[in-house]
């Protein structure tokens, strides 16, 4: 199947009711959900994590090529996961779609690396350790599961999926999604594995400008880090691409990212099954800017505070409970300068007030905003 032909078998709101509609997955539903999948899929137990989930992988395929992918090792990073399960939903309700990929391609991918950190919503995992900078120490189970699976599996190359925080831009915008071949080395040489990940990834870029991604696109700093897995496995000559799927404006749940970056992962394969990446210049990786992090959530602007104009700014902090994602405002900033924001209020010169009307007077810089009221309106929800 084709890129076009893909494109008109999803939408946006191509979800998998009871799981995949939310930010917040529980790994026990991907778990029930995987286990439905038909004859093509095999499906096999890796381990346990620390507190004893377990952690499962997939096979798919029967070519030549083998991929393999993993995400949500940082546990509060759902959208590439919730993209693969969609890919995986389509290549099992229609496996005659992809019967040319299935005979390129072998697939290993790892839904939820992270089940402890996925439960409480955390980048970490149980024993509070990030796992993406333990692939030399390899001192947590998930790290170990992780390294082992690479080194019996022996891919040709490796797609580690992430989120990233709404704080990131490029050329003055939102960072839809961004990419990053990581470095091998603290000179950053591009050799041959290093080459191929620049060029998927450069096609890749152009194909998401030509789907209204135009400024969107941004490239992580690719600063060495051996700890990485990324830079970990790019250093074991297996081209390796990182993909972290953005905020889009004021699309907080990321279904929009979410669709993105379903069409990014039928993509790369494609272009990994057919090889056709190869004509990429590497110049067109270095082209696509580096996002960074200046974007901030909220600007509330205009603000009376004890008879002074200001304009407040703000990042939400993003906790759950209850299975539930709330939004907690936090103070950045308070003073009149206009940052990049993904939302902005005008309070036209009143007060911030509280439940009972009354004027807040005084604001603080990392205080949360409980509720952002003004003139009895409530604006608080992103």
């Amino acid at each position: 199947m084709e890129i076009t032909d893909f494109i008109k078998t999803i939408d946006q709101n191509n979800t998998l009711p009871g799981f995949t509609e939310n930010r917040f997955i529980l790994p026990e539903s991907i778990i029930n959900y995987i286990k439905k999948l038909g004859a093509d899929f095999t499906l096999e137990n890796l381990g346990k994590s620390v507190s004893g989930k377990p952690i499962l992988k997939l096979l798919w395929g029967n070519g030549d090529i083998k991929v393999m992918l993993w995400s949500q090792m940082h546990g509060n990073e759902t959208t590439t996961t919730r993209a693969l399960i969609r890919l995986l939903h389509l290549f099992d309700q229609k496996p005659s779609n992809y019967d040319q990929l299935k005979n390129k391609l072998q697939l290993l991918i790892i839904p939820v690396v992270n089940p402890d950190g996925a439960i409480k919503y955390s980048r970490y995992n149980a024993n509070m350790v990030d796992l993406n900078r333990d692939a030399k120490n390899l001192s947590q189970p998930e790290s170990k599961i992780l390294m082992k699976c690479f080194r019996d599996f022996k891919p040709d190359y490796c797609l580690n999926l992430h989120d990233q925080r709404s704080i990131f831009g490029v050329n003055n915008d939102f960072a839809g999604l961004s990419f990053l071949a990581p470095a091998i080395d603290d000179l950053r040489s591009i050799n041959e594995n290093r080459k191929k990940s620049m060029q998927i990834i450069a096609k890749t870029a152009a194909f998401l400008k030509s789907q209204g991604l135009n400024n969107n696109i941004g490239r992580y700093d690719d600063t060495f880090n051996a700890h990485c897995f990324g830079d970990f496995f790019q250093m074991q000559k297996t081209p390796t691409i990182l993909v972290e799927a953005g905020q889009m404006q004021l699309d907080y749940n990321r279904d929009l990212s979410t669709f993105h970056c379903l069409k990014t992962l039928f993509y790369m394969l494609n272009n990994i099954a057919k090889q056709s990446f190869h004509q990429s210049e590497v110049d067109s990786y270095f082209h696509i800017p580096t996002n960074e992090k200046y974007f901030l959530d909220l600007r509330i602007e205009n603000v009376l505070i004890k008879d002074k104009i200001y304009n407040i700014h703000a990042n939400y902090d993003v906790k759950c409970y209850e299975k539930t994602l709330f939004y907690f405002p936090r103070i950045t900033h308070i003073d009149n300068q206009n940052y990049p924001t993904h939302r902005v209020i005008n309070a036209e010169e009143y007060s911030l007030t509280d439940k009972f009307s009354n004027p807040i007077n005084s604001l603080k810089i990392d205080e949360h905003l409980a509720q952002i009221r003004i003139k009895s309106v409530d604006y608080s929800l992103y």
